[in-house]
């Protein structure tokens, strides 16, 4: 039997890793994996005596591939390596033939015991696109707005005059962004406490942002990857923030604007020493597709455990993962790792991401093969949600 099979390679592979390695926390660091798939392949490992939960807990076919390409880099046996690769192509092969998704292989296998009541949702675990392009519909329809992408670049390296915090820059966009005249406007980016000179040009309250690119300072429009002619694009003042606001001139009109962009000193981000560092990104607009790029400098990504997770949105002001612990939703998408420089940057959800990511490098000046980077990508990203890729700095061992 498949989960039977499945739970028996797992756990062989296990024993052949270090004690030290067999928490979650241990095997994410061991395989260079993401915390949710080794736990995934620790719980499925456990389960000898329910095959059946075995393959609805454990990893899905990305998952294992993942572990099997982590086992290689870490030296592991070949019969080890070899008996998860041979499970994970009996999965695949089970999944294509009946054409559907892991937790549709489990239902089929053994339908649950009792129907859901008549007008109640399904209780069934698992994430479906489908049920995600459903949600993107009737947001669209609902809020007015819509984008066919959602991208962000983020690169992040200790500060040179103070090794103990980061700075960061990046870029950001919504490509294909279309909108009803009559709904609230899109507010892409924002700056904090510009110089006299930026001051004074904004003191009547909105004034066009300018497109060149003074490196690590502020919000700046990337001419080179927006729609011609561009849509309007203002800033306005409140308080110490500047906000750039997206504005189409008319209602069929798809516009793509791109931002350049650095954090402010005073971010919550550029606290370094925390065990935890986040770097998130909110689903404000429904999408089609969203890919969100982290790039750390090497000291930095050889010092992590990195994971993802998906919350909703609002989260509170500035609290932390353990802080809204309640509000995670299940089925976050795998947390891909690109490895070093930017030679795999380009993506299907926006195919100009790595056109992007060289330009926003340029504009740095940092050398990407100094960096390594991990991504997000999604077809259809939960509305009203908040994706965050986490960066764990040496918390304590976890006894999972």
């Amino acid at each position: 039997m498949l989960g039977r099979r499945l739970c028996g390679e797992l756990s062989g592979l296990l024993e052949s890793v270090p004690e030290e390695s067999r928490t979650a926390r241990g095997l994410a660091r061991f395989l260079n994996i993401d915390r949710g798939t080794a736990q995934r392949a620790i719980s499925a490992a456990r389960l000898s005596r329910d095959p059946i939960e075995a393959l609805a807990k454990g990893p899905g076919t990305a998952g294992l591939r993942q572990i099997v390409r982590g086992a290689q880099d870490a030296g592991l046996t070949a019969d080890a390596i070899r008996g998860v690769s041979s499970a994970a192509d009996l999965f695949e092969s089970a999944l294509r033939e009946l054409g559907i998704s892991q937790s549709g292989l489990v239902r089929a296998i053994e339908p649950p015991e009792e129907a859901a009541s008549p007008g109640m949702p399904s209780m069934q675990s698992g994430d479906s696109v489908d049920a995600r392009r459903r949600l993107f519909e009737a947001a669209s329809e609902c809020v007015g707005r819509v984008m066919d992408a959602r991208t962000i670049v983020m690169m992040v390296r200790p500060k040179p005059q103070d090794p103990a915090k980061v700075e960061i820059f990046g870029g950001h966009g919504v490509i294909g962004y279309r909108a009803r005249p009559d709904v609230m406007p899109l507010v892409l980016g924002r700056s904090v406490d510009p110089s006299d000179k930026d001051a004074q040009a904004h003191a009547s309250g909105t004034a066009p942002v300018k497109s060149s690119i003074p490196v690590l300072s502020g919000e700046r429009v990337l001419m080179e990857f927006c729609t011609d002619p561009l849509a309007l694009v203002t800033s306005r003042r409140r308080g110490r923030e500047l906000h750039a606001v997206v504005e189409p001139r008319g209602i069929d009109e798809a516009v793509d604007v791109v931002l350049a962009s650095n954090a402010p000193d005073d971010d919550e981000n550029s606290q370094y020493l925390r065990k935890l560092q986040e770097t998130r990104f909110n689903i404000r607009v429904p999408a089609r597709a969203a890919v969100f790029d982290v790039y750390l400098e090497r000291s930095l990504a050889q010092n992590c455990v990195p994971s993802l997770e998906m919350f909703l949105w609002p989260r509170e002001a500035r609290s932390t993962r353990p802080g809204n612990w309640y509000d995670a939703l299940p089925s976050a998408p795998l947390l891909q790792v690109l490895g070093t420089g930017i030679r795999k940057a380009s993506s299907a959800a926006y195919p100009r991401q790595a056109q992007l990511t060289e330009r926003l490098f340029e504009a740095s000046a940092w050398n990407p093969d100094q960096f390594v980077g991990f991504r997000c990508e999604t077809a259809y990203p939960f509305w009203a949600s908040c994706y965050t890729m986490n960066f764990d700095y040496g918390a304590e061992p976890s006894e999972e």
